[in-house]
């Protein structure tokens, strides 16, 4: 009945329960009720509570009863709703002190977890609770890097707690279904109250309670962001309602911004002191002036900021192709402490390839098998191994290996300090910056001193005039900049075919002396030959220290790009070989005996070398120039002499004769011709005409032209034959000509009263006599064979006549051998056309007309060979004229 009354509102007189179907015997008082009246205690339409009397006879009540306890019913109601009025404020008073005290420690600098515990305490104040826990989410790399991360139960880590055992805690948070129920509030913005039949959290398993125990979660959110979970449990059923849910909302509210709070402070804190850090890195970087002391004092700095358990700097090595291990903490690599080997890794190591693709930070789980190196391993302590890229210009340099110890425990801490990996992300950039630099800044210094060296050895070539000497100063300047051990100069000498050793240098007299008288031939010395024919430079290690410089040539020796790359150590003696060559030209070889040198300085010291074998290079070639320039001087003074010999010889102007014109044409292939034409007097009614052909160009031809000239003139004072003249000329120059040296020629006599002409020709072109009358054009009989081949030629006169207006042209095989630029002969039948319809006009215009269609032909072609022409016309009448100088209308 009561039930029925509270759920109504509705009085009930029952004077006979067991006449009543409602009717269900209480717990809570006798059995023996007969007779019961239940009235509703309300204030308005809201139920307080429920007014109940029974009496153990029947019939015991009656309506005036009724009406009495009814009229009792309103002033309870009346004092029970004032009671719970005040109870209710004095709570919500509490509760809003409890709102306002947490409010104020947020504010203060009061520590997170004082700050979390004084929330519970305040919450569990105003709610029933047996325990509580606040639970935050653990911060991931990525969230703070402005990644959203997984919000999951996995991710939750006991705060604060108040009445539990955190390891009974832990050993509920074993059980899935337990991990599923915190999942619960981080997807919502309400508390979540616990029904009955749901699976047991993590306080109630903790604390053991009955399955209907009381549980409420609520989400920690600010910005849209969950930062936790603030739960409280009960051992009763149904203790949390509506009300509770609003105070856990808020008490989680206050909570996440105390939180987020004390996040930024210590947030703004670590990076204070990152940056306070990172300073005193770049301040201690500024000062190093090695790469090694850098390393090492990153080492040092990062043992005292970080407390790492072990760390290694490995760099980049572009001599060695490989990575190598430049400074460490905390373990000792294999070998000797003093290291004679670096100690290198392959970039084609899983953990460097992965660094070098993907040029972020690496986790490391084994470097036994990520990185070949056991000696990282942390154990038997857990810890974290990273490995972070040194990087320039988005290249990686190098690497920065970190093994910290990491304290775990389960469900409370675990994974890797952002503190720590931000310290160490700015070691690893600072030492990428200072490496750059000083990397920069002996680049800058070895560069200097290539170029001072080079300038060294540059100032010795140009200031010797003696190649002898430049070679001695070069191979004795070699140990004192490079710091070489041995080094030889061998010049080829293309005449015997032979490698001569000009100068050395050695480590003593007798291995000089010895090295400079042994020349070598072809196939005497391999590491010589290879030189020669590749024109490349050559290197290959010595394994014998004690090797005589003799037994050299018997190394095998591969040129340096193909034996660079197979270089692994730089330890031992080494052989270098390289060209002296100017544009392929191999004048000789350059050969180095080198120590074992730094890898550091190992290209420079190369290219030192070959800068001083390109100077020994030019030293040589401009010797070679220099000779070449006092035998051309030579030759251009003895052409020049040749020349004005030549123009000595020839007539300096065209004689005049009554009746007759004459006119020539003279141009010489080369500064000397082979070609000649001579007029000379013979008596005073008589004229010789020469014109001759020297089969060869220049000099020679031009001496053999003055002789040959020389004997006929000579021949012609006694003779009115020119066959004899010729024939005489002949047998002196037989007698001392080469057998390649020969000469055409064609003498004719001319009677200037008669127009007779006396005729011979020794091999030449047949000249081509024009007769005016007829208008025909007839070539001259043949003649013998040319001077200067046989002993007897069988040379004969010829007996011509030329008649008033008829012309006579002598020519050499200049003009009908003239090319064109597309190889057309200007030929015969081309001269012969051009003389025939010409032949009626002054011997002048005839040649001019010659010299423009030999011009046309030519097209700025130059001659090939000689050309000369001489022409004479006998003229029935003519005005007289003055001297003409054989230089008018002499070239072509």
């Amino acid at each position: 009945l009561i039930p029925w009354v509270a759920r109504n509102g509705h009085t009930i007189l029952t004077n006979d329960v067991t006449q009543q179907p409602l009717y269900r015997p209480p717990a809570f008082v006798p059995d023996d009720t007969r007779a019961e009246l239940t009235v509703p205690l309300m204030t308005g339409d809201e139920i307080l509570g429920v007014l109940d009397i029974q009496s153990r006879a029947i019939n015991a009540f009656d309506d005036n009863d009724r009406s009495l306890f009814e009229a009792l019913a309103a002033p309870i109601a009346v004092a029970m709703r004032n009671a719970n009025l005040y109870r209710s404020e004095l709570w919500r008073r509490k509760v809003a002190e409890s709102f306002r005290d947490v409010a104020n420690l947020i504010s203060s600098n009061l520590p997170l977890n004082q700050l979390l515990d004084f929330i519970l305490e305040k919450l569990e104040s105003v709610l029933p609770c047996d325990a509580s826990a606040i639970w935050l989410i653990q911060e991931e790399p990525a969230a703070r890097e402005g990644t959203e991360a997984q919000e999951t139960s996995s991710r939750l880590r006991l705060a604060a707690t108040r009445h539990l055992d955190e390891g009974k805690i832990f050993e509920a948070l074993q059980e899935k279904t337990i991990l599923e129920m915190m999942d619960r509030p981080l997807h919502t913005d309400q508390p979540v109250i616990r029904r009955v039949d749901d699976p047991y959290g993590p306080l109630g398993a903790a604390l053991g309670f009955r399955p209907e125990y009381s549980s409420i979660a609520a989400p920690m959110r600010t910005n849209q962001r969950s930062l936790g979970v603030l739960t409280l449990a009960h051992h009763q059923e149904g203790r949390y309602g509506s009300e509770a849910q609003a105070i856990t909302a808020t008490f989680a509210s206050y909570a996440a911004v105390a939180i987020l709070n004390a996040r930024l402070y210590n947030e703004s804190q670590e990076q204070a002191l990152i940056s306070t850090m990172l300073l005193q890195i770049a301040e201690a970087s500024q000062s190093i002036l090695n790469i090694d002391d850098l390393l090492s004092t990153m080492i040092r700095l990062t043992r005292l900021l970080m407390g790492v358990k072990k760390c290694a700097f490995l760099l980049w090595g572009d001599s060695l192709q490989d990575f190598e291990m430049k400074a460490w903490y905390g373990f000792e690599p294999t070998g000797s402490p003093q290291r004679p080997e670096p100690l290198l890794f392959s970039a084609r190591l899983p953990a460097l390839a992965r660094l070098i693709q993907d040029q972020t930070m690496l986790y490391l789980d084994d470097p036994a098998i990520e990185l070949n190196f056991p000696e990282f391993r942390m154990s038997p302590t857990p810890g974290t191994i990273i490995m972070l890229p040194l990087l320039i210009r988005r290249e990686v340099i190098g690497a920065f290996l970190v093994g910290l110890r990491m304290a775990f425990t389960a469900g409370v801490d675990a994974g890797f300090d952002p503190k720590a990996l931000a310290i160490l992300q700015g070691i690893a950039h600072q030492t990428s910056l200072t490496v750059d630099n000083l990397r920069l800044q002996e680049a800058r210094q070895e560069e200097a001193y290539v170029t001072a060296a080079l300038l060294q050895v540059a100032q010795a070539v140009v200031s010797s005039n003696d190649l002898n000497d430049t070679l001695d100063t070069i191979v004795h300047l070699m140990p004192i900049l490079v710091g070489i051990e041995t080094c030889i100069i061998y010049l080829w000498d293309a005449t015997n075919q032979l490698f001569r050793p000009t100068q050395v240098t050695a480590q003593n007299r007798r291995e000089e002396e010895a090295t400079l008288a042994h020349a070598f031939a072809p196939g005497e010395n391999k590491l010589l030959d290879a030189i020669r024919q590749s024109g490349e430079p050559h290197m290959c290690q010595i394994h014998d220290p004690n090797l005589a410089i003799e037994a050299w040539g018997k190394l095998d020796c591969q040129p340096y790009e193909e034996m660079n790359e197979q270089i692994t150590s730089l330890r031992g003696d080494w052989m270098f070989g390289y060209p002296l060559s100017i544009q392929g030209q191999v004048m000789g070889a350059l050969l180095v005996r080198e120590t074992t040198a730094s890898s550091g300085f190992w290209e420079r010291r190369l290219e030192i070398i070959h800068g001083i074998a390109q100077q020994t290079s030019l030293a040589i070639q401009n010797d070679l120039l220099k000779q070449e320039m006092v035998e051309t001087e030579r030759m251009e003074r003895e052409i020049q002499l040749a020349r004005q010999i030549q123009e000595t010889f020839l007539p300096d102007v065209l004689p005049e004769f009554t009746s007759w014109e004459l006119d020539m044409r003279w141009e010489t292939a080369r500064e000397i011709g082979g070609d000649f034409y001579d007029i000379f007097k013979l008596g005073d009614h008589h004229v010789g005409l020469v014109i001759a052909d020297v089969a060869d160009k220049g000099l020679p031809a031009a001496l053999y032209m003055t002789v040959a000239r020389t004997l006929i003139r000579s021949g012609a004072a006694g003779s009115v034959s020119p066959a004899s003249v010729l024939e005489e000329a002949n047998k002196l120059l037989v007698n001392d000509s080469t057998d390649s040296m020969f000469i055409t020629a064609a003498y004719a006599i001319l009677s200037l009263d008669t127009g007779e002409l006396v005729y011979a020709n020794a091999g030449h072109n047949r000249p081509l006599l024009y007769h005016c009358k007829t208008g025909e054009l007839e070539l001259l009989p043949k003649g013998g064979i040319a001077l200067g081949i046989l002993d007897t030629l069988g040379l004969a006169d010829h007996h011509l006549a030329l008649q008033p207006g008829d012309s006579l042209v002598l020519y050499t095989d200049g003009i009908t051998d003239l090319l064109s630029p597309k190889g057309e002969f200007f030929g015969e039948e081309r001269l012969h056309r051009i003389i025939q319809e010409h032949g009626n006009e002054r011997i002048q215009d005839i040649l001019e007309y010659l010299d423009d269609a030999m011009i046309d032909f030519r097209r700025g072609t130059p001659p090939a060979d000689d050309v000369t022409v001489l022409a004479i016309q006998r003229q029935p009448r003519r005005k007289r004229r003055g001297k003409r100088k054989a230089s008018a209308g002499q070239t072509i």
